[in-house]
C-alpha cells in the first residue's frame, strides 16, 4: 500500500500554507439581505435513503443536586457525532424542557448552567421525564454579548464550548457544552480550567469560532455575528429525474474564492443538509465564498461537484444537483496488534487522482463495522481515524469495481507514556513536541497529541498517557499548586515507563489590558509570546497555535487577565481579539527596538501589575458605494480589512492573522460608517450579490470619506477539445475560482469575474491545458485550451556507497509553475506520494510536460529532502530519470 496520511480541518491548512512557502432571531435592525440569486443546474450527485422514522418529543427538568430547586436558564442539548450543531433549548422559570421534533435514536444530553459543573449523559430517544441534577461547582465563568454586525442584540443564540482539539475524528464526537444567550444577547459557561473553542450560533448568522486558555478566574468574550448565506435546490436522479428524497447533501468550502478574493476571511467548514421527500434541501449558515456542492450516500453520488458563488448574506436558489449510481464499501476497524474491533472510529475514502472526501461515516460501534456507500469505479485509500488507539490515520487499499465487503483496516496503537510528577500531588501532564527531531510532516500528530494526550493525576501524582506516537517528546506537568516542569523522553513503539517530572515553582502574571485612555479593554486575548528565534519548524508549530490563540488568557470586564504557571524564559505580550493582534501604544514598545518590551520570568517570578497599553479603537471610516454611472447601490455589504503593513507611515503591523472587521450595509444613499476601528490603514472591499458588481478602495486611512465604485463583472467559457472524464479547472488572476466540470468536452463557464488578464489551467484524465484570457467588464471570454498528455517519470534510489536500492522513500515531482506546484502540496500534505519499492524503483504519473524538480524524501521529511534533482520531461512520454544516489542523512539544500 502507498503511504498515505489524512490531514483535517485546519491543521491540514496551515501546513498546506507552509509548505507553499518553502516550496516558494430577529434583529431590531431588520433583515437587509440582498435579493435570493438562481444558479443554473449543473451534473452533481445525491442519495437515496430509506424515509426516517417520525419524529418524537422530548423533555425532562433540570434542578440543583442538593436543594432539588429548578435550574431556570440551563442550556439543554441533543448531540449527535457529525451533526452540523447539536439542539439547543434552554430550561424555563420550572426547570422544564422540551423538544418537539427529535428524530428517534442515541444522543448525548447535555445540560449546563452558570455555577454548575455540566452533565453528559447517554439517552436513547424517545424519552420523557428527564430529570437531570446539577452539582454546584467554583468553576471559572466566560461571560459575555452576541450581537449582530449591526450591534443589536442577538436572542436565543447558542454558545457552546469543546476542549480545543484542532482536529481528529475525537473532536467530532465530543459534545459541546451550550449557553444559550437571553432578550439582551447575554450568555455565561462555566469551565473548568483549560484549552477551549467557542464557537456561537444562530438561525439566519454564520457560525463563530474563538479559542482561548481559561485559568481559574472569569473571563468576557463577546460575539459579533455575520450575515449568513444560503443555498436552495433538490437533487434528482439524472437517469429518471426522480427526486432523491433522504440524501446527504455537502458544500465542501473551495478555500480563498471569488468572493472572499483575498478580502475577508474564507469558508472554513463543510455545511450538510438531508434532502426531504420531494428531494428538495436547503443549506443554511454558510460564510460568503466558494463551494463545490455534491451529495452521496445511500448507493448514488456526485461525480462532479458543482461550483456555487456567495456575497454576504446571499442566497442561492434553483440549484438542481443530479445524482449517479454508486457503490458500497463495507468493512471493519481492528487494532493490528490484538484483532479487535475499534469503535468510535469513523472512516472516509479517497480516489486516486482526486482530492476530493468520498464519503465519511462513523463513529464505529462496538463490532467496528462500516459502510461507505455511493462510490464511482476506481482505486480507493480507506482512512480510518480512532483516535482513542492513534493518532496517525491509517489506511487500507481497495479497488472498486462494484460492491465490495469484507475490508479490513488494521490501526496500529499508539504506545503508553507512564510514569509520576515529583513531588507527587494533583497535576495535569500532558505532551509538547521536541522541536529538535520534528519533522514537518509530524507537525498535525504533534498539534493533536498535545491537544489530546493529557491527563490529570491523583494524589499520588501518576499519570499513564497515551496514544503517543513513537519519537522524541517532552512531557510537561502543570501542578495545581502553580509549580510545572518537563523532561525530555524517548518514546520507542513499546511505550516508556517509569518516567519522572520533576517539579518546580514557575512564575506567575498578573495584569491588566487598557487604551490610550486608560479604559480596561475587555475580551480580548492576551498570549506570552517566547523571544527566542525559532527554528523553521518550531515556527510554524508555533503559528499554528498562535493564529488560533491557543496559548492565551481572556481579560474579564475589567481587562484584568492572568497566567497562573509559566514556565522560566524570556517573554514578550501579544494582544489579540476578534479582528487580529491590537497595536501596542508606543508606551508598550521598547524605544531601541521597536518592538514589544520583552521579559524575563525565572523559577518562582511574580510579575505583577503589568499594564498593557494598546492603540483606542475610536477610528471611523465613512463612505458611498456607487455604481459605473455614479448612482447609488443600496443594500450591499462593506467589508474592512486592517492591513498588515501601512504603507503610508511605514510602521509594522502585527496583525498576521485576522483582521477582518465586521461588515457595514449601504443605506438608501449608498452610504456607509465603519466604527470602533483600531487606529491604522484598512483595504475596502464591496462584493454584491449576483453580477452587480465589485469594487475595493486600498490603503484607507482612518478619519476618510472615501468612494468606492462597483466594477461590472464578466465571466470565462471554454473547452479541452481532447480532454475526456471529469476535468477541473482553475481560473487564476483578479478572482481565484476552482471548478469541476463532466461536459462534452469539458465544457465550463466562471462567473463573477472581476476584469483582467486571468491565466486558465484544466487538467483532465488524458492531459493538461493552459490559456491566458482577457476579461472585459460586462462580457464572457472565451476559450479553447489544447491538451497535453500527462508525462510519466520512472527511476531508481539507491545507496551512494555500494549502490544497494532504496526502499520505502517518497518522490515528489515539483514543476516550475507555481500553481501547478501547489497541487504537489497537496499531494504531500494528502500523503499521496509515491513510494519506492524493495528494489529501489519508483515511478511518478500525471507529470505536467516540462522542467520539473525530482525531489527524494526520507525521514527527515519535505524541508530537507535527501535529493533534488533537474528532469525535463516531454507530453505523453516516459522519462527515465535512471538512479538517484543519496546517503541517508544527506541534506539537498
Amino acid at each position: 500500500m502507498r503511504n498515505r496520511r489524512l490531514l483535517g480541518g485546519v491543521v491540514g491548512v496551515a501546513v498546506v500554507a507552509a509548505v507553499a512557502w518553502w516550496l516558494l432571531p430577529s434583529r431590531e435592525s431588520g433583515d437587509r439581505r440582498p435579493a435570493v440569486r438562481d444558479v443554473p443546474a449543473t451534473a452533481g450527485s445525491a442519495a437515496e435513503r430509506p424515509r426516517p422514522p417520525a419524529p418524537v418529543a422530548v423533555d425532562g427538568v433540570v434542578v440543583d443536586a442538593r436543594t432539588s430547586r429548578p435550574i431556570a436558564g440551563a442550556a439543554v442539548s441533543l448531540f449527535r457525532p457529525r451533526q452540523t450543531a447539536p439542539v439547543v433549548e434552554s430550561s424555563d422559570g420550572g426547570g422544564r424542557w422540551r423538544f418537539d421534533a427529535i428524530e428517534p435514536g442515541s444522543y448525548q444530553l447535555v445540560v449546563s448552567a452558570a455555577g454548575y459543573a455540566a452533565a453528559v449523559m447517554p439517552l436513547d430517544v424517545p424519552a420523557t421525564g428527564v430529570e437531570i441534577a446539577l452539582e454546584r461547582e467554583d468553576l471559572a465563568t466566560v461571560s459575555g454579548v452576541v450581537s449582530d454586525v449591526e450591534g443589536g442584540p442577538v436572542a436565543g443564540a447558542v454558545v457552546a464550548a469543546k476542549p480545543a482539539i484542532l482536529s481528529g475524528a475525537e473532536f467530532d464526537r465530543t459534545a459541546p457544552l451550550p449557553a444559550v444567550t437571553d432578550g439582551q444577547g447575554r450568555y455565561a459557561l462555566s469551565l473548568a480550567p483549560g484549552h477551549y473553542e467557542l464557537a456561537a450560533w444562530a438561525d439566519g448568522y454564520v457560525s463563530e469560532r474563538r479559542y482561548l486558555r481559561v485559568e481559574r478566574r472569569d473571563a468576557a468574550m463577546d460575539f459579533a455575528l455575520w450575515p449568513a448565506c444560503a443555498i436552495e435546490g433538490r437533487v434528482v436522479v439524472r437517469d429518471t429525474g426522480r427526486p432523491a428524497a433522504g440524501v446527504e447533501v455537502v458544500a465542501q468550502p473551495r478555500g480563498a474564492s471569488a468572493t472572499a478574493a483575498g478580502e475577508y476571511e474564507p469558508p472554513e467548514q463543510a455545511v450538510r443538509a438531508v434532502a426531504g421527500a420531494g428531494g428538495q434541501f436547503r443549506l443554511d449558515g454558510l460564510r460568503a465564498g466558494g463551494y463545490a456542492l455534491y451529495a452521496q450516500g445511500g448507493g448514488y453520488n456526485s461525480a462532479v461537484p458543482l461550483d456555487v458563488d456567495l456575497a454576504i448574506g446571499e442566497t442561492a436558489t434553483g440549484v438542481v444537483i443530479q445524482v449517479v449510481r454508486g457503490y458500497t464499501v463495507s468493512g471493519r476497524i481492528v487494532r493490528a496488534d490484538t484483532g479487535a474491533p475499534v469503535s468510535g472510529a469513523t472512516v472516509s475514502a479517497m480516489r486516486d487522482g482526486d482530492t476530493r472526501e468520498w464519503g465519511q461515516v462513523g463513529p464505529t460501534g462496538e463490532d467496528g463495522r462500516f459502510t461507505l456507500s455511493g462510490l464511482p469505479a476506481g482505486h480507493y485509500t480507506l482512512f480510518a481515524e480512532a483516535v482513542s488507539v492513534s493518532l496517525e490515520p491509517t489506511g487500507a487499499d481497495v479497488e472498486v469495481a462494484g460492491d465490495v465487503d469484507g475490508v479490513e483496516v488494521r490501526v496500529s496503537p499508539g504506545a503508553t507514556v507512564e510514569g509520576r510528577v515529583d513531588p507527587p500531588g494533583r497535576a495535569i501532564v500532558g505532551l509538547a513536541p521536541d522541536y529538535e527531531s520534528l519533522t514537518f510532516e509530524g507537525l498535525a500528530p504533534a498539534m493533536l497529541a498535545e491537544q489530546l494526550v493529557s491527563r490529570r493525576t491523583g494524589e499520588d501524582g501518576r499519570f499513564a498517557l497515551s496514544p503517543v506516537p513513537p519519537g522524541r517528546w517532552r512531557v510537561v506537568a502543570r501542578a495545581d499548586a502553580g509549580a510545572g516542569g518537563e523532561v525530555a523522553v524517548d518514546v520507542p513503539p513499546g511505550g516508556a515507563r517509569d518516567v519522572v517530572v520533576p517539579l518546580q515553582q514557575w512564575a506567575s502574571v498578573r495584569g491588566r489590558v487598557v487604551d490610550q485612555t486608560g479604559a480596561p479593554v475587555p475580551g480580548v486575548t492576551v498570549m506570552l509570546q517566547p523571544v527566542h528565534v525559532p527554528g523553521a519548524i518550531e515556527l510554524q508549530f508555533r503559528l499554528m497555535r498562535r493564529a488560533y490563540n491557543v496559548d492565551g488568557v481572556l481579560t474579564d470586564a475589567k481587562g484584568v487577565f492572568a497566567f497562573d504557571s509559566v514556565s522560566p524564559g524570556e517573554y514578550a505580550f501579544v494582544v489579540g481579539d476578534a479582528v487580529g493582534m491590537r497595536w501596542w501604544a508606543p508606551s508598550g514598545f521598547d524605544p531601541q527596538t521597536n518592538r514589544p518590551r520583552r521579559y524575563v520570568l525565572g523559577p518562582g517570578a511574580r510579575l505583577e501589575d503589568v499594564v498593557i497599553e494598546v492603540t483606542t479603537a475610536d477610528g471611523v471610516i465613512t463612505g458611498r458605494v456607487v455604481d459605473t454611472k455614479g448612482a447609488a447601490v443600496p443594500d450591499v455589504y462593506v467589508v474592512a480589512r486592517l492591513v498588515a503593513y501601512s504603507k503610508g507611515n511605514g510602521r509594522w503591523n502585527p496583525t498576521p492573522y485576522g483582521g477582518r472587521v465586521p461588515p457595514v450595509v449601504t443605506d438608501a444613499q449608498g452610504r456607509f460608517e465603519l466604527t470602533r476601528l483600531r487606529r491604522g490603514r484598512y483595504d475596502l472591499h464591496v462584493d454584491a450579490p449576483g453580477d452587480i458588481g465589485r469594487g475595493t478602495a486600498n490603503d484607507v486611512a482612518t478619519g476618510a470619506d472615501v468612494t468606492i465604485r462597483l466594477e461590472p463583472l464578466g465571466a470565462i467559457a471554454g473547452s479541452a477539445p481532447g480532454a475526456s472524464g471529469a476535468c477541473d479547472v482553475a481560473i487564476i488572476g483578479p478572482t481565484q475560482r476552482v471548478l469541476a466540470t463532466a461536459e462534452p468536452a469539458c465544457g465550463f463557464r466562471a462567473g463573477r469575474l472581476s476584469p483582467g488578464t486571468y491565466r486558465v489551467i484544466l487538467s483532465s484524465n488524458t492531459g493538461i491545458g493552459t490559456a491566458q484570457v482577457d476579461v472585459a467588464a460586462g462580457d464572457v471570454a472565451r476559450v479553447d485550451l489544447p491538451i497535453r498528455p500527462w508525462a510519466r517519470v520512472i527511476g531508481r534510489v539507491v545507496e551512494r556507497d555500494g549502490g544497494r536500492p532504496v526502499g520505502g522513500v517518497r518522490i515528489a515531482a515539483v514543476p516550475e509553475d507555481e500553481f501547478l506546484r501547489d497541487a504537489v502540496v497537496k499531494q504531500i500534505v494528502l500523503g499521496l506520494l509515491p513510494v519506492t519499492g524493495d528494489d529501489g524503483r519508483f515511478a511518478v504519473e500525471r507529470v505536467a510536460p516540462g522542467a520539473i524538480d525530482l525531489w527524494v524524501i526520507g525521514d527527515a521529511g519535505v524541508l530537507d529532502p535527501l535529493l533534488r534533482q533537474r528532469v525535463d520531461t516531454r507530453p505523453g512520454a516516459t522519462t527515465d530519470a535512471g538512479d538517484l544516489a543519496v546517503a541517508r542523512g544527506d541534506s539537498a539544500r
